[in-house]
C-alpha cells in the first residue's frame, strides 16, 4: 500500500465478509467480489468498511477428462480506505493459470501460478509479488446427496520489489521475499436436487510456516451455493 505514516501498528486483527457472485458457462466466467473488512488495531481506533473490490475472468483452455488448465486475471480496484487499512491505495493485476488434474475417483490435486503487480502505486514503496499454491482434495464420503471433503493446501508468495517497514521509521528494500502458508480444512457439499442447486460449506485455516509473513494465523469459513 502507501508508504507508512506515524503511527506504525505493531500487531493488526481484521475480519473480511467477501460476497463473491460468478457467472458464465463452461468456458468463461466473470465474478466480483465485493468485501467488507473490519480493522481491529492496537494503537489507532477501530474501523470498518468496504474493502477493495475484486473483477476476476475466467477462461478454460484445457478441458480434458483428468487435466483441466484455466487462465486467470484478477483485477483489484481501490475503493477501500487505504489510510485506515481497508485497502492497498491503488489498483493492481494478478494474471496467471490455476490446473486441476484427478489423480483417482476420490483424488484431486490442484496447483496455482499468478504474478501480483501494482496500478499507479508508489514506485518504490511497491512491487510484484509471484504466487503459486499446490492442494489436494480426497473424498472422505460420499452418498447420493452429502459428501465430505478433506482438503491441504500449500501457498507460497516472493515478493520481487518494492519496500517494507522495519522498526517504527526505517523502511528497507525488498528483493526475493519468500512467504509460505499450509491451509488444513474441509468442506461438506450437499445436493439435494430439485431447484435449489448445490450447497457447499466449507471451514479452514491458515498457518504461517516461514518467518516472514502477511499474518500468523487465519480462520476461514466459505458458503457456496451453485445454480
Amino acid at each position: 500500500g502507501p508508504r507508512a505514516t506515524n503511527p506504525i501498528e505493531s500487531s493488526v486483527d481484521y475480519h473480511d465478509i467477501r460476497l463473491q457472485t460468478e457467472v458464465g458457462g463452461k468456458k468463461i466466467s466473470v465474478a466480483t467480489e465485493i468485501p467488507l473488512r473490519f480493522v481491529d488495531p492496537t494503537v489507532l481506533g477501530n474501523t470498518g468498511g468496504m474493502g477493495d473490490m475484486i473483477i476476476t475472468t475466467r477462461t478454460v483452455m484445457l478441458d480434458g477428462d483428468d487435466l483441466q488448465i484455466t487462465q486467470v486475471l484478477r483485477n483489484q480496484l481501490a475503493t477501500g480506505s487505504a489510510a485506515s487499512g481497508r485497502g492497498i491505495g491503488h489498483a493492481s493485476m494478478e494474471p496467471g493459470f490455476v490446473a486441476g488434474y484427478r489423480y483417482s475417483e476420490r483424488t484431486m490435486l490442484h496447483s496455482e501460478l499468478k504474478l501480483w503487480f501494482p496500478l499507479g502505486g508508489d514506485p518504490d514503496a511497491s512491487g510484484p509479488v509471484l504466487r503459486y499454491g499446490a492442494g489436494w482434495a480426497n473424498v472422505l464420503y460420499d452418498s447420493d446427496c452429502l459428501a465430505v471433503i478433506p482438503t491441504l493446501e500449500f501457498v507460497g508468495w516472493s515478493v520481487l520489489g518494492g519496500q517494507q517497514t522495519v522498526g517504527f521509521e526505517q523502511v528497507e528494500d525488498l528483493d526475493g521475499l519468500d512467504i509460505f502458508n499450509l491451509y488444513p480444512g474441509v468442506r461438506i457439499v450437499r445436493d439435494a436436487g430439485g431447484d435449489l442447486g448445490l450447497f457447499e460449506l466449507g471451514f479452514g485455516g491458515g498457518i504461517s510456516v516461514s518467518p516472514n509473513h502477511w499474518y500468523e494465523t487465519l480462520l476461514r469459513l466459505e458458503l457456496r451455493w451453485a445454480f
